[in-house]
């Protein structure tokens, strides 16, 4: 199997069970799984000849809390997982350079975008005020610009003996 279609479980709502596609599927169609609200995680990392999410191919899942992409993704359509209200994060890779209109609609005050600096996604998730994490942050350690512990940027540290230095802005 290397694809499914367009609507082929569209609106299946006792559909259930599935966490994982046939590797060697490379294109899911638009609104097949729409409505499919019984499906509650999907890994589609193996799928590496995948390089779109039609439109509305996962939206209305509203069972649907995490769903891994390939990395071999370069397009995610518009309304793709458009009101799956339960879905906390979704990675996007670096190699996607186009993201439709509205992709995620309404969805919880925790989700979260995973991407890298300057990515579509990253500008996605800015433009639309979706919460993000930058994949390729510094955690620890000097960036070669800045220090960084748990994240966070290091303005200035206060010595033991009292001394303040400031890294400067």
């Amino acid at each position: 199997i290397t694809s499914i279609g367009d609507r082929a479980f569209y609106n299946c709502k006792q559909l259930k069970g599935i966490s994982t596609l046939p590797a060697t599927v490379a294109t899911i169609g638009s609104s097949a799984f729409r409505y499919c609200n019984l499906i509650t995680e999907l890994d589609l990392s193996a799928n590496v000849n995948m390089t779109t999410v039609n439109k509305l191919s996962f939206a209305n899942m509203t069972g649907l809390t995490s769903i891994k992409l390939p990395e071999s993704i370069t397009t995610i359509a518009d309304y793709a997982f458009y009101n799956d209200n339960l879905l906390s994060e979704i990675t996007i890779g670096a190699d996607v350079t186009t993201i439709g209109e509205d992709v995620f609609g309404t969805t919880s005050e925790a989700f979260t975008i995973k991407c890298y600096t300057d990515s579509a996604a990253h500008q996605y998730a800015e433009t639309n005020s979706i919460k993000y994490e930058l994949l390729d942050a510094v955690t620890d350690g000097w960036d070669g610009d800045s220090y960084y512990v748990d994240g966070v940027k290091l303005t200035g540290v206060q010595l033991v003996d009292g001394y303040y230095y400031n890294f400067g802005e």
